[in-house]
């Protein structure tokens, strides 16, 4: 009975330490996810200007697949018939931070430009 009640003792302990830890990473690794997501919706971009054959203004969350992420264009993003991708600027919010990208030509690549 004494070493089951020591083994339990010693288990809250390690959960103790390591839960911390383990949130942050979560946190880490959601945000790890969103960022993804931003980079993948992007990426398609000039994909669907070229096969729809048409100019693609993109100035809401509403016109990407992914009308969850949290995102407010700062620049729209303007990407042409043929696929060129002119570029824009977003925001996104994670975890409280806003958080900046480029979106850069010609192929919709995303770069983070800085933290507010």
């Amino acid at each position: 009975m004494i070493e089951l009640l020591v083994t339990l003792v010693l288990l809250g302990l390690i959960a103790s330490v390591a839960a911390p830890g383990i949130d942050a990473w979560l946190r880490s690794r959601q945000a790890s996810a969103v960022r993804l997501a931003l980079s993948s919706e992007m990426a398609l971009l000039p994909l669907k200007a070229k096969n729809l054959g048409e100019h693609l203004l993109i100035n809401s969350v509403d016109q990407l697949d992914q009308p969850e992420l949290p995102l407010r264009f700062i620049t729209p993003i303007s990407v042409l018939s043929n696929g060129y991708c002119q570029g824009g600027q977003v925001e996104l919010m994670q975890n409280s931070q806003a958080i900046v990208f480029d979106v850069m030509p010609p192929l919709c690549e995303v770069r983070r430009l800085e933290t507010k």
